[in-house]
């Protein structure tokens, strides 16, 4: 993957085309962040609920009625063959619904005495699943699980500029409750982290040792980060991934969302910016539009929500009009922070 340039931030001008997509959204709050990830790759177990289909609901409620059975006896009184009808039981041994003692009798589980009443099971699979967490800038803190897919705008990251993932997270994520889980958008139907050197689970087939190696990927992504009022009326944050190559904003589809407990998720987004920062900030914006010395000081008034009031002299504000400057027609934007991540504010002029 190509290479990000350092703390690379986009200019007043890209945020103001961007604006352009993002306004429709009612935006609250905007930041570019710098996020340093962990891509974990890990083999876990998934359990999905699912029809039972109608040759296993058929064989259920025959051992249900003679069990415990042998295969032989389940054979005499079904019109399938030995090899599907082995076929069928391994399936239904796999997802619990079925056992099967040291002598060869096969029963039925309770968990398949619900599945032969409701029709409905828990499939259940091993897999190999990736999992993301975002690193603080704060190194007292632990990652925190980021509900991220796959993205185009995700960078390699050196490992030396990483810190080690502790395995132990993935583990305290499954354990925790499923109202945590629907907030932070864990997957529910992971129920457990299979490790190399961990107990087989009985419910699978079990894998080799080394596709449960559990791997860490370093990865970094540029996002422009906004909150904004959710479908429900709540705040949410979502992400949205750059392309800093050509500082190109994927607007169409979020990179994440996260509900209201995004404070956990993004402690560096949640400080807020002292008026002294974006009086500095609009220094500094001022020497980069080479405006005449003696006009260059002005009062940062107020900041409510993503504006920015910024009264100036007349005297400014006529060679603004006279450089037909962006900034008088609302679209000056302004970065302010230090670190990995930026908050934007749109310029008002009074």
């Amino acid at each position: 993957m190509t290479s990000l340039p350092e703390l690379a931030f986009p200019s007043n001008r890209t945020l103001a085309d961007w604006w352009k997509h993002l306004a429709p959204l009612q935006p609250r709050a905007l930041w570019v962040a710098h996020l340093l990830l962990h891509r974990v790759e890990a083999m876990v177990k998934v359990e999905k609920p699912a029809a039972v289909d109608a040759f296993a609901h058929y064989v259920l409620k025959a051992l249900a009625i003679t069990e415990p059975a042998s295969s032989e006896a389940l054979e005499a009184g079904s019109p399938a063959r030995r090899p599907l009808l082995c076929q069928v039981l391994r399936k239904l041994q796999a997802d619990d619904l079925v056992s099967c003692s040291t002598t060869g009798s096969w029963s039925v589980t309770p968990r398949g005495r619900d599945a032969l009443q409701q029709g409905i099971a828990l499939h259940i699979e091993n897999v190999r699943r990736a999992f993301h967490f975002v690193e603080s800038e704060k190194a007292s803190r632990l990652p925190e699980f980021l509900p991220l897919q796959n993205h185009a705008a995700l960078l390699s990251l050196p490992e030396t500029e990483h810190r080690p993932f502790p395995i132990d997270l993935l583990d305290q994520c499954v354990a925790q409750p499923a109202a945590w889980k629907m907030r932070r958008g864990f997957p529910l139907e992971v129920t457990e982290i299979l490790k190399a050197q961990g107990e087989r689970a009985a419910s699978c087939t079990p894998q080799p040792a080394w596709q449960r190696i559990i791997i860490d990927h370093p990865r970094r992504l540029l996002v422009l980060v906004m909150l904004a009022p959710g479908p429900n009326g709540s705040d949410r944050l979502m992400g949205f991934g750059i392309q800093p190559e050509k500082w190109i904003l994927h607007h169409a589809e979020p990179a994440f969302v996260a509900g209201s407990d995004w404070p956990e998720i993004l402690p560096d987004l949640a400080s807020e910016v002292r008026m002294e920062s974006w009086a500095e900030a609009w220094k500094a914006f001022c020497r980069s539009l080479n405006p005449p010395v003696a006009e260059t000081e002005a009062d940062v008034q107020d900041k409510t929500g993503l504006r920015l009031t910024i009264k100036v002299s007349r005297r400014f504000m006529d060679w603004l009009r006279a450089t037909r400057s962006d900034l008088l027609k609302g679209e000056g934007w302004l970065l302010v922070g230090q670190g990995r991540a930026r908050a934007a504010a749109v310029i008002k002029l009074i």
